[in-house]
């Protein structure tokens, strides 16, 4: 059973109460011995950031400081309820500050307390996890798989396994996540902390300096680096790359090689390597290096004439007034002669003709899919429409490099075949993912896949993904974009015209078919109102395509559009 998620303070019910006492869950291994002369700090939590759902009315993130609910008890002015909103499930995060007399290098463990009441996991899963700063990426380290389904308050505390101080800024801050697998219920939290254990004996020598800095290959927008690995008294764990005189790291890895992308053309760049050890120890910067992105004529960009037509569901003879034509890596028909011809590539998730067989059977590809549970098994997109696709793993450096591997060789492919550019899809696949992967993670692997496009000498489109905003273009490196039916969001379409101008953002919108009892197949009437709409709002300036949602090349049965709308019979239209 599901509970209603509450609208107002008062009148709250729950599912029947469990007596049982307070549970203390341990995750992620037993507690570790302190050193000489530790020193453990309670911290409360200084501010709450909510990235999806919603928090509760007049509940501030001093609420979390006290715990003072047991039982079943149900002050609603005393903690924090964390709900869904509408079809989107809650994530968010809670930011701790060292205190002064506290380094980050000295930090050698970290841990989370918290009081909960709420739904079981098998009802909703809720995460906690830590951001890793040297990897710039999420790590789970708890959930309420020991609560009882909205029984009395229960106390967790979660431990880390990582190397602790990487989970704190070089400004000292720590930051929480809690994460919702689903939009079924809401959960209340009575209290958050953060334990921080410190040490004066922690390790304070630094790595040695890297040394042999090379300047690879360059595009317009690129320049890769690779460098002799650093020694440390315990143990190297990555490397920064800074651009200049600036103190912020344009690049964090751990292998001895990097891409800086975002990069103006035709640009002179200095940069520098820093590595770091587990405690938080940062080397001397190494020599710097000198490097100049080559002239943006390097990457043939979407023509500014002519329209813009969608075939990845199959190809088809374009209208005559059609220039660009977008089309499957794997379509027979490759790209037409005299066009500008895009390559679409299923880049974070597996083709669904493939996913029954090919993978799970393939030497070297199985360990390329994301899998979960005991036994493991590989996680599908969970929209019935798209099931038969798996999700690729990109959580680490090192899974994303395995992956890159592979996807060069398809980016190879659309270079020989005579493609111009590339679009890659799915760039949201970690939405997709229970919380297994992080946004950070796929935007990551995105950042590798556009700077082997770029050193292929071919451009790439964002697809989607509004909320990157300009780091997409700035950072990622992508240079134009494909938005499907953001007239349902005007405010992204204008995101989109801002970032990359008028002439490379090409938007779809799509009607749908369904059946009718009288007259076998309808329109629904919306759809070509957002399609009409967005016309008269912005086709002056951009590129407006009209397609059918399937994007195949023809219907069963025919349906009454304009003549433009099934040119050559393929149910295609431009504003």
């Amino acid at each position: 059973m599901n509970r209603s998620r509450r609208t107002t303070p008062l009148g709250r019910q729950r599912l029947a109460a469990v007596a049982t006492a307070s549970v203390l869950a341990v995750l992620a291994g037993g507690l570790t011995a302190l050193p000489a002369r530790a020193a453990t700090n309670t911290l409360a939590p200084v501010s709450m950031t909510t990235t999806a759902g919603l928090t509760g009315s007049g509940q501030p993130v001093s609420n979390l400081a006290v715990q003072d609910q047991a039982g079943t008890a149900d002050a609603y002015s005393k903690y924090v309820e964390f709900s869904p909103s509408g079809s989107t499930a809650y994530s968010g995060y809670r930011t701790y500050t060292l205190p002064s007399s506290v380094t980050p290098a000295s930090v050698t463990a970290v841990q989370i307390a918290t009081n909960y009441r709420g739904p079981d996991a098998a009802t909703q899963t809720w995460t906690w996890g830590l951001y890793n700063w040297m990897s710039a990426s999420w790590v789970n380290v708890g959930s309420n798989a020991a609560a009882a389904s909205w029984g009395p308050w229960a106390t967790f505390t979660f431990n880390t396994t990582a190397a602790a101080s990487s989970y704190v800024s070089s400004a000292g801050s720590i930051r929480v996540r809690l994460l919702a697998n689903n939009t079924a219920d809401s959960v209340d939290l009575d209290y958050e902390s953060v334990l921080v254990t410190s040490s004066a004996s922690a390790d304070t020598t630094a790595p040695s300096v890297p040394a042999g800095v090379t300047v690879g290959t360059k595009t317009a927008s690129s320049v890769a680096l690779s460098w002799t690995a650093s020694t440390d008294n315990v143990g190297v764990t990555g490397y920064e790359v800074f651009q200049g005189t600036g103190t912020t790291a344009v690049a964090t890895v751990t292998a001895t090689s990097a891409t800086v992308t975002g990069l103006a053309a035709s640009t002179a760049y200095s940069f520098t390597v820093k590595a770091r050890d587990a405690a938080g120890n940062r080397s001397a910067a190494s020599a710097s290096v000198a490097a100049t992105t080559t002239a943006s004529g390097s990457l043939v960009l979407p023509p500014t004439g002519g329209q813009f037509d969608y075939q990845i569901g199959g190809g088809y003879t374009p209208a005559p007034v059609v220039s660009i034509v977008d089309r499957d890596r794997l379509d027979p028909l490759g790209p037409l002669a005299g066009k500008y011809n895009i390559c679409y590539v299923n880049t974070l998730q597996t083709q669904p003709d493939e996913a029954a067989s090919y993978w799970p059977n393939v030497p070297g590809r199985s360990n390329l899919i994301l899998t979960s549970g005991s036994p493991a098994a590989p996680v599908h997109d969970p929209d019935p429409a798209w099931a038969g696709e798996m999700l690729f793993d990109v959580r680490t450096a090192q899974a994303r490099t395995n992956l890159m591997v592979l996807e060069k060789t398809w980016i190879t492919d659309c270079k020989n075949k005579g493609y111009n550019a590339i679009e890659p899809d799915n760039l949201d696949s970690w939405d997709r993912s229970t919380g297994l992967m992080t946004e950070a993670q796929d935007q990551a692997f995105m950042q590798l896949f556009v700077a082997e496009a770029h050193a292929q000498g071919m451009p790439v489109a964002q697809k989607n993904v509004p909320e990157w905003g300009s780091y997409a273009k700035t950072t990622i490196g992508f240079d134009f974009e494909i938005t499907e039916e953001c007239q349902e969001s005007a405010g992204a379409c204008q995101q989109s015209q801002t970032i990359y101008g008028n002439d490379l953002v090409f938007e779809l919108e799509y009607w749908y078919e369904t059946n009718d009892s009288s007259s076998g197949v309808t329109i629904q009437a919306h759809t070509f109102a957002h399609f009409t709409a967005a016309c008269t709002a912005r086709g002056a300036a951009i590129r407006i395509t009209l397609r059918n949602r399937e994007v195949i090349p023809a219907v069963s049965q025919p349906v009454v559009l304009s003549t433009a709308a099934q040119a050559g019979g393929f149910y295609y239209n431009a504003c």
